[in-house]
């Protein structure tokens, strides 16, 4: 995978997935207790990958999101104390229709 995602198709769906992806590396975020053990990079990117060549980019940013948090679970890692479910269902709720 390359170190910058082909998003040129839609600048707004680059933005939309830039900032809805990048919530995977974030230091502080919800999914940093998991870190350790499972490398959120390729995630952030293949997030942002799959959302910019989507034709429903919410849908397919919750997949790639849920990925990471599966992947975490597996590893044993309580992601802030919330379940997978949990996590992408919250994800959902802030999520504005006009940023599609």
């Amino acid at each position: 995978m390359s170190n910058s995602p082909d998003v040129s198709m839609n600048v707004e769906k680059e933005k939309y997935a830039r900032e809805w992806c990048n919530m995977l590396t974030k230091p502080k975020g919800v999914f940093s207790p998991c870190h350790a053990e499972v490398n959120p990079k390729d995630y952030k990117d293949r997030c942002i990958y799959d959302t910019c060549n989507c034709a429903k980019s919410e849908e397919c940013m919750c997949a790639a999101v849920s990925s990471y948090v599966y992947a975490c679970a597996a590893k044993g890692m309580d992601t802030a104390g919330e379940t997978p479910y949990a996590i992408v269902q919250a994800i959902g709720v802030l999520l504005q229709p006009e940023q599609l």
